[in-house]
């Protein structure tokens, strides 16, 4: 055989069926990086290689790479398996009708052909393309022009984000008296020294304990190597040092608890009001420093090459839907967010888009408390079965919506919802046929209700009960649906 048929049969036989799915997801996700999206496609490959692997009893070599810096059960992300499904199995139970007489399915199918993959842990940035491709006009989803992808919104919170610092950093800087670039370097340089960051993975993430203590050092040192005159401006590291040193040591203890505010719908917002930024009244300069510095880890975890959303709550769902939303060319987006935007950062290039949704999101669903109004499910634990009903029925409405998509947080994700179904199992013949409060109805198994959502990554993937789904946004505020819905 020449060297010619021997390229031609290495090719064929062992080139092209590793390349094919590759080119296959290139032609569909057209990424604008085709080299990174090329090492990631891999990097996903090998790992799902290695799970598969060890599943089967096999080992890992100690020469691995730590899989956090990939792909592991801790990466969020979904694999290169096509997009379609066959809807028989996704959508109907064991793949096929229930033995039952009752049997209800409402599926969102704009959804099912517009869900964006997630590549990284930001599910927050991906569930929000998922919902904009399922919502655009031409109903193409995915294959649409106008389709968005992980990346396109991970830019977009880039920009509300680093907004939101630079607000912070003006109003602590005047309050405090001085620039806070020295002291913050510092903080930064201390973590480094420790092998710990802000933003960084895992155990090599510092705890807000950890910076907030390191913070008191730094502006003791500072302080103390900086003396000033009577007429001097002493500047920020002197108001730090004069703070910490006259707290009690009982109130610093509890102040530098490691819970960080927010992550509920309504944060994010109301910290970077006007109002807030225009006075020093109520300036809690330790809570707002410790949030500042939270921020900054925020930022590192955005800008990494596997970037994650984790520092956004539901507000950044809605903010990003509505700066996409008002964002129709290069020049408006720019415009609007461009004065933090540094060289090398991303940059979301959205042209005008054929086909583009206007979009408004909102939470819609969740747990009654102070301040939330307008919710179409309000939750609470002391719910009647009726009211539970209603809540369910409601659920299925707005889902079965044309212009709106849900996106559902559970624990610590966020995902659409593609579908609900309801049936009545091993339920008797007299019980299917009575009228409701009747003895062989009272005496029937309770309905099962479920929804289609994802507990990782975007595919649809996990049949949740809808018990379940109260439970969760009962235990937590931040817990609840948002509706993306179009204009």
């Amino acid at each position: 055989m020449g060297v010619e048929e021997e390229a031609k049969e290495y090719l064929q036989t062992v080139a092209e069926p590793v390349l094919h799915s590759l080119l296959r997801d290139l032609a569909v996700d057209r990424p604008r990086d085709v080299r990174e999206y090329t090492i990631r496609h891999f990097q996903q490959q090998a790992w799902k290689e290695l799970d598969l692997k060890s599943a089967a009893g096999g080992t890992l070599h100690a020469s691995t790479k730590d899989p956090a810096d990939l792909v592991n059960s801790e990466y969020e992300a979904d694999t290169a398996i096509d997009e379609e499904m066959d809807l028989d199995q996704l959508l109907l139970p064991g793949g096929k009708l229930p033995g039952s007489s009752r049997f209800s399915l409402c599926y969102n199918g704009f959804a099912l052909r517009g869900w964006a993959r997630q590549t990284s842990p930001a599910c927050a940035a991906a569930s929000v393309a998922g919902a904009w491709n399922a919502l655009l006009e031409d109903g193409n989803g995915r294959a649409s022009p106008a389709a968005l992808q992980q990346q396109d919104v991970v830019d977009v919170l880039l920009a509300i984000l680093e907004e939101q610092i630079s607000k912070r950093r003006e109003r602590l800087e005047r309050l405090l008296g001085g620039p806070l670039d020295e002291i913050v370097a510092a903080v930064v340089a201390e973590l480094g020294s420790r092998g710990r960051s802000l933003g960084g993975k895992g155990e090599a993430g510092a705890k807000p304990s950890e910076y907030m203590a390191i913070l008191r050092d730094v502006a003791t040192k500072q302080a103390e190597a900086q003396p000033v005159s009577e007429d001097a401006q002493e500047g920020a590291a002197h108001a730090l040092h004069a703070w910490f040193s006259a707290e009690a040591p009982a109130e610093a203890a509890a102040a530098e608890g490691d819970e960080m505010e927010g992550n509920t719908e309504e944060s994010g917002e109301a910290a970077d009001s006007g109002k807030a930024e225009s006075s020093a009244k109520g300036f809690d300069w330790r809570k707002e420093m410790k949030e500042y510095l939270g921020k900054l880890g925020g930022l590192e975890k955005l800008t990494r090459p596997l970037p994650s959303t984790g520092e956004f709550g539901s507000w950044g769902i809605l903010q990003a839907v509505a700066r996409l939303s008002a964002a129709s060319t290069v020049d408006e987006f720019e415009e609007t967010c461009s004065h933090q935007q540094k060289p090398g950062s991303h940059r979301m290039m959205i042209s005008t888009r054929p086909g583009r949704a206007g979009l408004q999101a909102r939470v819609v669903a969740g747990k009654k408390v102070k301040g939330r109004t307008g919710l179409a499910l309000t939750l609470s634990a002391k719910d009647s079965v009726d009211a539970v009903d209603e809540q369910w029925m409601r659920l299925k409405g707005l889902l079965c919506r044309e212009d709106t998509v849900l996106i559902f947080h559970l624990r610590n994700h966020y995902a659409i919802i593609f579908a609900a179904r309801e049936w009545n199992p091993d339920i008797s013949e007299g019980a299917q046929n009575e009228v409701e409060g009747s003895r062989d109805a009272k005496q029937a198994p309770d309905p099962v209700r479920e929804i289609l959502t994802a507990r990782r990554g975007q595919r649809p993937s996990a049949w949740i009960a809808w018990t379940e789904v109260r439970e969760l946004m009962l235990k937590w505020t931040g817990h609840a649906v948002i509706a993306v819905q179009r204009i």
